[in-house]
């Protein structure tokens, strides 16, 4: 990344959040893809962060955020795990209308964010989007 950039770590309920921000403008946050983090991101920063505030933030468990041990056992516990923290960020950043950019896992949990939270979202950005299926019998 050539431009000025700020790392921080966003307290989400129970999780801390690994955060870069860099540029100005409306905001854009971010969302890796399973096994990822905001290093998906970095040869893109710049370019994204012309015209908007970026915001590139790991998953809890991934990355540099924390790892806090989740109780469910079901996917849909896994699908709220994530969304509960991503919504206790944005509330942390005090972030009211974003853009909301996701790559693979990250555009599945933006999509099922947006489906719950659309006030919130102004404009939603799905790469490669993608979901665990359920398990079959067989």
């Amino acid at each position: 990344m050539k431009g000025e950039y700020e790392q921080f770590f966003v307290a989400a309920g129970e999780h801390k959040v690994n955060t870069i921000k860099m540029g100005s403008g409306p905001p854009l946050v971010m969302v890796h893809g399973f096994g990822g983090g905001v290093g998906l991101w970095v040869s893109n920063l710049d370019e994204l962060s012309k015209n908007y505030t970026g915001y590139a933030i790991d998953l809890m468990g991934f990355g540099r955020s924390s790892r806090n041990v989740s109780t469910g056992l079901t996917e849909i516990d896994a699908e709220k795990y994530f969304l509960d923290g991503l919504e206790q960020w944005r509330s942390s950043m005090g972030l009211t209308k974003f853009t909301l950019l996701g790559h693979s896992l990250g555009a599945f949990l933006s999509a099922c964010y947006t489906i719950n939270n659309p006030l919130h979202v102004s404009k939603l950005i799905l790469a490669d989007p993608w979901g665990v299926p359920k398990k079959t019998s067989s």
